[in-house]
């Protein structure tokens, strides 16, 4: 994912006036190799999703669940 993609992504997931200084703190964790990208869990799997969002799945919805994985290896994921 370029910088660019990635901005993009924490503006979708992070979108509100308010969440600018989050939205800052994710961008280091990945810039730094601490967290991943942000993802979504209902596309790329979730076995945690609530009452809820399985019945809004099951009925054909699509809820979107943005999540951001630890990243414990230094570096993992970035290009030397």
């Amino acid at each position: 994912m370029s910088d660019e993609e990635l901005r993009a992504k924490l503006d979708e997931v992070f979108n509100r006036p308010e969440d600018e200084e989050y939205r800052n703190w994710v961008w280091q964790g990945v810039e730094k190799g601490w967290v991943s990208p942000p993802f979504c869990m209902t596309h790329d799997g979730d076995n945690f999703l609530t009452k809820e969002e399985e019945e809004m799945w099951e009925e054909g919805g699509d809820p979107c669940t943005p999540v951001l994985k630890l990243i414990y290896e230094t570096g993992f994921g970035k290009e030397d």
